[in-house]
């Protein structure tokens, strides 16, 4: 057989040459594109996947004007669409086919949905939930035995599809007379079973059992299992024992169920060794329920040593596939608020899919969750906004948190108008959600805030005081605070802030990055590099930490590592003072790097100051007129720094001297060009 690459690139070119309005070469098209279907995916090398699928695309887009009618055309065009990325165009066919009552497509909708939208919150969603709920109804409707199969299942596990056991069973039964592929008719009998067994109806129940004892005597793997479950409360000790007898042809069934009755001592003697033992082994190490229950061990720590963190990585395997699991998993993660995990977004997806549907105890999860104190998850204007729309309908769980919310939306409108720079009105609002609820520690920490941008740093302090008193470990109020004393000029209450801050939490980059700007306060250049080395260890985008290192390292002498930073900094920012301490640091390691600056000049969308330093450099500006383009004090003063390095790097030493003089007696101490100034003149000799 020709290579399909080669087959599919001659396709193309025979196709392209032959004339688009003869009725021959548009069905040659159509069938070129049915065939392309045909062929195994296994057979396109790995590296050329994208290219061939998109000349795949491109014939039966041909087809598709040649052939716009046919079915046939349309659903596979959908498919290279799909394989090519081109989802947009693909979902247009898909509709347009489920239009025409296409069971396949309808599924197909539902499919997009469940693979490439659900659980994604950080990019635009083509198919909605509620479109692929329809979609999948209908095409199950229509008898599309995929669909059917998938419904059933999710009406019983819960999502995309309002959990509805009555409806699972109607929809398992019709899968039973309609089986999907590769699908058993046993094992839809014990599905089935296991329905009837949970049923509140008792008719039901004992038709369930019936079936399920029925299965358990020659039927599948875990039809003994299912009826272990189905009698545990009321025979216990038959219950354990069907669980034994089908622990190695179901263990991952099994060994959940099981260990929980050995910890109870339930239906026989108690064994916590070998409950833990039967968890933690290899038969059933990769079944979601063996982990759930597992990591519920290591979040009691009474029969393993407690690991929380150890425990909400097993345990969240679980939840993805039971519904109750995630809403344990959701009040773990809100009374546990120093816990992080993986992709936080697909939680809250769950969530607020569970809250759309309507799903028992949905809404009060996700409100918790948005009011708790758990950095990944704090979002207390969603949070409220669930708040008042379920307290419009009378809900007594929202109605509750009505007082708090009517706070939080006071320092919302604070917090707007600080961002506006209307520091007045945000201390108003501040205030007001402070009188709404006096134990709001984010509100003091707001109005600190305030006061800071007023200069009034000793009220600043008293309310990141407050903030602190009601929330010890509230990390913004220490950081704040800090940054406050080093306003004052107290550089040792501020290390101490930035100290409690990491302590409390670890990897909280802002700490690290504002004690590195203490130590380099201090002139100990050494562990102010080691806390922005640690800024940028938990976060490698971190604009000041890598400027900051850079300029750290500058200071120290070492102009190459200071260039490597600050190249990494300009590509993260469009900020002149990065562009000009990388030219610095090139010039200063001897390099001619005129040409770089200029092309990084030329990204600067800003021509404010410091600009006109980058075009003195540029020899665009004299001295003089760099000079006059300075016009606040600050500025004057560091035009003087950057006048000493030009004569630097000319060699002229005693201009350079009186230049860096100059910006060490005008600048403020917290200034890049300070710093700069000092170890420019310490090298030099002052």
């Amino acid at each position: 057989m020709r290579p399909l690459l080669n087959v599919l690139v001659l396709a193309v070119a025979v196709l392209m040459t032959a004339p688009c309005s003869a009725q021959p070469a548009q069905s040659a098209v159509a069938k070129e594109c049915l065939r392309l279907n045909a062929v195994p995916a296994d057979q396109i090398p790995w590296d050329q996947h994208e290219r061939v699928y998109k000349q795949w695309a491109a014939i039966c887009e041909q087809a598709l004007a040649s052939d716009s009618a046919e079915i046939s055309v349309k659903r596979v065009a959908a498919r290279a669409y799909g394989a090519s990325g081109q989802r947009e165009k693909e979902i247009v066919l898909l509709r347009e086919m489920a239009t025409q009552n296409d069971a396949e497509a309808l599924f197909d909708i539902y499919s997009m949905h469940n693979s490439f939208d659900r659980g994604h919150l950080d990019r635009p969603q083509i198919v909605k939930r509620a479109e692929a709920e329809q979609s999948l109804r209908k095409a199950a409707e229509l008898g599309n035995a995929a669909a059917i199969l998938r419904l059933a299942t999710l009406l019983e596990r819960g999502d995309t599809v309002k959990r509805d056991d009555a409806e699972a069973i109607r929809w398992t039964e019709r899968a039973m007379s309609n089986p999907a592929k590769d699908w058993r008719p046993a094992e839809m009998q014990v599905r089935l079973g296991r329905l009837l067994a949970k049923s509140d109806n008792s008719t039901e129940k004992v038709r369930g059992i019936a079936l399920l004892e029925k299965l358990a005597q020659a039927g599948p793997y875990n039809a003994k299992t299912e009826l272990a479950l189905a009698i545990r409360a009321v025979d216990p000790v038959r219950a354990r024992s069907l669980f034994e007898q089908s622990l190695k042809s179901d263990p991952g069934g099994v060994i959940p169920p099981l260990a929980d009755m050995l910890i109870k001592g339930e239906g026989g003697s108690a064994d916590p060794k070998r409950a833990v033992s039967l968890l933690s082994g290899w038969r059933g190490s990769d079944v979601p329920g063996v982990k759930g229950a597992l990591g519920m061990l290591y979040i009691e720590g009474k029969l393993v040593p407690k690991d929380l963190k150890k425990g909400i990585d097993l345990f969240r395997t679980w939840a993805a596939w039971n519904y109750e699991a995630r809403l344990q998993l959701m009040k773990l993660l809100a009374d546990n608020h120093e816990l992080a995990v993986v992709r936080p977004e697909s939680i809250v997806y769950d969530a607020a899919e569970a809250v759309e549907l309507g799903e028992p105890g949905a809404e009060a999860a996700l409100i918790n969750l948005k009011l708790s104190k758990n950095e990944q998850f704090r979002d207390e204007s969603g949070g409220c906004e669930l708040v008042m729309q379920f307290a419009k309908s009378g809900d007594d769980f929202a109605e509750r948190h009505v007082p708090y919310c009517n706070a939080v939306r006071a320092y919302d409108s604070a917090h707007a108008a600080y961002e506006k720079n209307d520091i007045d009105r945000a201390i108003a609002g501040y205030s007001e959600a402070i009188k709404l609820n006096p134990k709001y520690a984010n509100a003091y920490v707001g109005r600190g805030s305030a006061w800071y941008a007023k200069k009034d740093y000793d009220r600043a302090i008293a309310d990141y005081d407050e903030a602190i008193r009601i929330d010890p470990n509230s990390g913004l109020a220490y950081l704040d605070r800090g940054f406050t004393w080093s306003a004052k000029k107290d550089v040792d209450r501020a290390m101490a802030d930035y100290d409690e801050a990491i302590r409390r939490y670890p990897n909280y980059a802002e700490a690290f990055d504002k004690r590195g700007h203490v130590w380099q306060t201090k002139g100990n250049f050494d562990r102010a590099i080691a806390d922005f080395t640690e800024t940028i260890r938990i976060d490698p985008t971190h604009i000041d930490g890598l400027a900051s290192r850079g300029r750290a390292y500058f200071y120290k002498g070492d102009f190459n590592a200071a260039a490597a930073d600050l190249l990494t900094a300009s590509k993260l920012t469009e900020d002149a003072y990065t562009v000009l301490w990388r030219y610095l640091a090139l010039a200063r390691a001897g390099q001619d790097v005129t040409s770089e600056l200029a092309d990084n000049a030329a990204r600067l969308k800003k021509r404010d100051w410091p600009y006109a330093v980058i075009e003195f450099y540029l020899g665009k500006r004299s001295l003089d007129a760099m000079r006059e383009a300075a016009k606040s004090p600050d500025e004057k003063c560091e035009a003087d720094f950057y006048a000493g390095e030009w004569h630097l790097l000319r060699g002229n030493r005693t201009d350079a001297k009186t230049e860096l003089q100059a910006a060490v007696d005008k600048c403020p101490k917290s200034f890049f060009e300070y710093f700069g100034a000092v170890a420019e003149l310490r090298r030099v000799g002052n």
